[in-house]
């Protein structure tokens, strides 16, 4: 049991290597970062402030599910680019329930093994 924790524990870590390789290499670069999963492991991680509206904390069936829920538009309003785990904590509820506006609002512009990267559309940011 301690040893499939420490591997979990490395496995998340190494993920969030290969997420800040993918936003180190946006252009220009991203400031208000959102990921799509438990928590936002990579702005605490790169010192970004986090985006207006972000939560801290999105534990599938303790602060967040199918009925109970921040609607996407205020929840992302502050997002420039969005981070989708490919494996992590809650992604896959949360894509179901958030992946409709992720497709409307963002579009894809970098996928590593552990991420799909995407950044706010054009015609929305200005908004």
């Amino acid at each position: 049991m301690v040893a499939g924790r420490a591997r979990a524990r490395k496995a998340y870590l190494e993920s969030l290597r290969d997420g800040a390789r993918a936003l180190a290499g946006l252009e220009p670069q991203p400031s208000r970062v959102a990921v799509l999963d438990f928590a936002n492991g990579l702005s605490a991680g790169l010192g970004l402030p986090p985006p207006r509206g972000d939560s801290a904390w999105l534990h599938w069936g303790r602060n967040v599910d199918g009925t109970h829920h921040i609607p996407a538009e205020q929840l992302f309003a502050g997002v420039e680019v969005m981070m989708v785990p490919k494996c992590g904590v809650n992604h896959a509820p949360l894509f179901e329930l958030y992946g409709p506006y992720v497709g409307q609002a963002f579009e894809p512009v970098r996928e590593t093994t552990g991420w799909t990267v995407h950044r706010r559309r054009a015609r929305l940011a200005a908004q």
